[in-house]
């Protein structure tokens, strides 16, 4: 899990322009609840709506404030190092 309820956060990917939007994590969800598909894995619901993308491609306005957890990133204001590189590799061409 990326985040925790309440974090502030940034989607990091998204399948149809949400890359860079801010939102507010509020409540853990099943996807399954609400027949997404399950390999999205756990899902929160969010304070904005944001784009989504239905199966036949169209991008439409997603009313269910819904945004699987592996597309967010936390941001945090805690002292501390950012824990990011202990899960994700650095990337290429940019030292430690």
């Amino acid at each position: 899990m990326n985040c925790k309820e309440g974090d502030l956060a940034v989607v990091i990917s998204s399948l149809c322009g949400n890359e860079g939007r801010i939102c507010t994590c509020i409540e853990l969800v099943n996807p399954l609840d609400f027949r997404l598909h399950a390999d999205e894995g756990p899902t929160w619901i969010i304070d904005r709506p944001m784009n989504a993308i239905y199966d036949d491609g169209e991008i439409v306005f997603n009313e269910d404030n819904l945004i699987p957890d592996k597309r967010l990133r936390p941001i945090r204001n805690e002292p501390g190092a950012d824990e990011t590189l202990t899960w994700c590799d650095v990337p290429q061409g940019v030292a430690a």
